[in-house]
């Protein structure tokens, strides 16, 4: 289980420790976290999380040859991208997050 922290920027409140996504949602939902807050402290929750993975594949010859296999194109991303903000504001758009 992880633990979302949140480091209020922008709204200037209290730091605040979610351990549930209701419970997040809940304080987004309702305006009671700013998206200026969310999204920093989500990015650098990620972060934490995925930087063992990167780790092994600067450190191991077998997944850096691998990794190169599935390099993704500058364009390819774009189109990723673009494709996975559609739905998160479809999800929004219909309150699934």
């Amino acid at each position: 289980m992880y633990c979302i922290i949140i480091m209020s920027v922008m709204s200037r409140r209290l730091d605040r420790s979610y351990t549930t996504a209701a419970e997040l949602k809940a304080d987004f939902s309702s305006g009671a976290l700013h998206p200026g807050d969310l999204k920093p402290a989500l990015a650098r929750q990620l972060n934490a999380i995925l930087q063992p993975v990167r780790d092994h594949f600067e450190r191991d010859d077998r997944a850096k040859d691998l990794l190169k296999q599935v390099k993704v194109s500058d364009c390819a991303a774009a189109l990723l991208r673009s494709i996975v903000n559609k739905v998160q504001r479809d999800l929004l758009k219909e309150n699934l997050f």
